[in-house]
């Protein structure tokens, strides 16, 4: 197998030597330099950390993010307590919020690094569902929720309404990879593992494009399921009237063995094919 050379090459040391929030960083300088404005960056728990948000801060960004209990302290009223410690001392101030319909409490907090921040504790939030199929196992809802965020003019209402607004990338990603591809590369090759990621974010844009041409308000996950069910349909209905085809001509050659066929039988079995190609789902199949 050739190896890549030139600026390829180079693309591909750098992504082997640095860490995936290193990336992100990077990738966002590079947005940030092609004059895509922003000033949010939506991040979920994977990605929080401390050392990120500092990173963030320093491209002029703020960060709203989701929060998992790790090891990581955070200093409130002089200690320094770990998210679950934290959501221990603070819970029995939770108010329920009209418009979110959740308990919600925001605590002003310092980072050991030196980041500032207010994290949002939530009790009763939910993610939307992603796969509603009948019968699917449902994973469950944690007790309560925390996000950080780098704003300390957002109240805690608009960092959880603001964070909601990612949902859009996980919907992106669901569809994209069950209907256009994406991460179904075979392919060891970093360039092709590229090429092939690329490809599937250009079809998502192409139909998002199309989508919105049309006066149509549906969504492309509704969009993707109605083109599912009707090709799932014409296929069933393909595969019907090939068996029914097949079994009236296997029908014909058995009594051909032994009558002598005549023209008004065959007139007969003619009308039959004409009422069945008239038959409504059946229009316009080529069998």
């Amino acid at each position: 197998m050739l190896k890549p050379t030139g600026a390829l090459a180079k693309r591909i040391r750098e992504a082997q030597s640095l860490s995936k929030p290193e990336l992100a960083v990077k990738m966002l300088k590079q947005a940030l330099a092609k004059g895509i404005p922003a000033s949010y960056l939506l991040i979920d728990s994977w990605f929080s950390s401390p050392k990120l948000f500092k990173n963030i801060l320093g491209l002029k960004l703020h960060v709203i993010g989701r929060l998992k209990d790790t090891k990581t302290l955070y200093r409130y009223d002089n200690q320094r307590l770990r998210l679950s410690k934290l959501y221990e001392v603070i819970k029995d101030s939770l108010v329920k919020d009209p418009e979110l319909g959740c308990l919600l409490n925001s605590v002003p907090v310092l980072c050991g690094n030196g980041v500032e921040g207010t994290i949002v504790f939530v009790k009763g939030y939910k993610e939307p569902e992603l796969d509603s199929t009948q019968g699917r196992k449902k994973t469950p809802e944690p007790k309560w929720v925390a996000f950080f965020s780098t704003d300390p003019k957002l109240s805690g209402r608009e960092v959880v309404k603001k964070y909601i607004l990612r949902w859009s990338i996980e919907v992106f990603f669901k569809e994209a990879k069950q209907r256009l591809g994406l991460g179904k590369e075979q392919s060891r090759s970093f360039a092709a593992q590229i090429f092939s990621v690329t490809q599937s974010f250009v079809r998502y844009s192409m139909l998002a494009y199309l989508l919105e041409q049309e006066p149509s308000q549906s969504t492309i996950g509704d969009m993707f399921h109605q083109i599912e069910q009707e090709s799932g349909t014409v296929s069933f209905f393909e595969r019907l009237w090939d068996y029914f085809c097949l079994f009236l001509r296997r029908c014909l050659d058995t009594l051909a063995q032994f009558f002598n066929l005549g023209p008004e039988f065959r007139d007969y079995i003619g009308a039959i094919c004409s009422a069945a190609n008239a038959f409504e789902p059946l229009k316009g199949c080529e069998t």
